[in-house]
């Protein structure tokens, strides 16, 4: 068993450079997700749960307006003489709290929490507060024993309208990422480029990065750059919130890190302000 409790979380897992304390002038985080993965409490949670759930979270600050039903579903399939008979089984029922016009939202299921936020600023703004208080909520009404995954992802698209191939990012991203678009031969033919890149970074500990340039509509079909960075610690323990956040905040720094390799120096001087210091982050000051 492998457990970064006792470990500074702020520092990035495998001997990973920090990346500093930075604010992205111009964030590029389309997506950001935390998820937790423990031992199933049961098959359900129930309504008085989740409103138990939701008024602890109330009372840290944190106003979830809505609360859904959700469950997950498991697809079935019966091979028999007369062919396949597909059914849908529902396996969990849990609900789904959401704020902001859907740009926060939680779902609580009997063997998860997964938090997700199109709007975010950075990791003690935009996702600790949020997982402090469910966190809390779910260990004191749900009683879960056992965690088995951590994980939190980032998905970055960055942006520019004057970029009219994949090669637009040479010099930008790093050439380690680039792979053939900076082929001498084919590099002006690609039109696209998708790579998965899995890393181990310890034991039940590692990250997946799913990176590339695409053409973007929604960029005036410009070619932007996705950098889908989802670092995880799959080891087994004890259920505890102080070990989740500090894990989760550990691998938000390793998260970072990793952008921070894929990004060239020089560009990374241009979409980040690396001046912030514990003191003005907690003053709030930019």
């Amino acid at each position: 068993m492998t457990s970064v409790r006792g470990s500074d979380p702020d520092v990035p897992l495998a001997g990973l450079p920090s990346a500093g304390r930075a604010l992205l002038r111009d964030a590029p985080v389309e997506l950001a997700i935390a998820e937790i993965r423990f031992a199933s409490v049961g098959e359900s949670v129930s309504t008085d749960e989740a409103l138990a759930i939701k008024e602890f979270a109330e009372g840290c600050g944190i106003e979830f307006t809505s609360l859904e039903p959700a469950q997950k579903n498991e697809l079935l399939v019966e091979i028999s003489a007369s062919g396949a008979n597909p059914q849908v089984q529902v396996r969990a029922r849990g609900w789904q709290l959401g704020c902001d016009g859907g740009q926060l939202v939680a779902t609580i299921m009997p063997d998860s929490i997964v938090v997700q936020t199109s709007q975010y600023e950075r990791w003690s703004v935009s996702l600790r507060p949020v997982l402090e208080a469910l966190l809390a909520g779910v260990e004191e009404n749900l009683k879960p024993k056992l965690l088995h995954r951590l994980g939190v992802r980032y998905v970055n698209r960055l942006v520019d309208l004057d970029a009219k191939s994949p090669g637009a990012w040479k010099g930008r991203i790093s050439d380690a990422f680039l792979g053939a678009i900076l082929d001498p031969v084919i590099g002006e033919k690609v039109a696209s480029a998708q790579q998965q890149i899995e890393l181990s970074l310890g034991v039940g500990q590692g990250a997946l990065i799913r990176h590339g340039a695409f053409r973007d509509a929604a960029a005036q079909n410009s070619v932007s750059y996705l950098m889908d960075i989802d670092v995880f610690d799959a080891s087994t323990r004890r259920f505890s919130s102080s070990d989740i956040i500090n894990t989760c905040q550990r691998l938000n720094r390793t998260a970072l890190s990793l952008f921070k390799q894929a990004i060239q120096p020089d560009s990374w001087k241009v979409v980040a302000e690396e001046h912030l210091d514990s003191e003005r982050e907690t003053r709030g000051e930019s």
